[in-house]
């Protein structure tokens, strides 16, 4: 898993998005509101994506795959995770602590 870790505003979004048009991932994200902002931010950018799926629509597929071999694209995963664990775990999750080691293997190959 790659991750891309910048301050807001500094374009993570719109990143995923041409990912996600490139590669035909659906974005993941942590609710609707926040699906609609993204799928018309794709759609300002001229992109063509799959649909952005929420949380619970992966909690609950109805009409989507959602097999361990599909791959998608996270956004707000702190959100995300922040939900994920303390639903997983019964606790709230104040700091979290990421090995660097994946993020600095992604700058020497120019993936920033």
């Amino acid at each position: 898993m790659k991750l891309i870790i910048k301050g807001r505003q500094t374009g993570k979004t719109t990143g995923l998005i041409h990912t996600s048009e490139a590669t035909g991932y659906n974005i993941i994200t942590p609710n609707k509101v926040s699906a609609r902002n993204i799928e018309k931010m794709a759609s300002d950018l001229g992109c063509t994506i799959p649909r952005v799926l929420t949380v619970e629509e992966i909690k609950n597929p109805i009409d989507i795959d959602v097999s361990i071999e599909r791959k998608f694209l996270l956004d707000d995963a702190e959100l995300i995770l922040e939900d994920a664990l303390k639903n997983y775990l019964g606790v709230n999750i104040t700091v979290a602590a990421i090995n660097n080691e994946q993020i600095e293997l992604n700058k020497l190959r120019g993936n920033n």
